[in-house]
């Protein structure tokens, strides 16, 4: 299952909130593989703490 995680200073809030539902056709195709795959992608920024997957955000729950 390919993982991309992402950790930035920059405010959740100044990242476009499609940025990780877009991120996943760039990152199948560098791959190689088909979106359909389990594409495992987190975000974490440190103000907040959140985490995206698959263009979904909820809570970090590990560091």
């Amino acid at each position: 299952m390919p993982h991309f995680r992402i950790e930035t200073n920059v405010p959740r809030i100044k990242i476009p909130a499609d940025f990780v539902t877009k991120a996943v056709p760039v990152l199948a195709k560098a791959l190689g593989k088909p979106e359909q795959v389990t594409m495992y992608i987190t975000f974490q920024d440190e103000p907040t703490g959140n985490v995206g997957f698959k263009g979904t955000t909820f809570h970090a729950i590990f560091g």
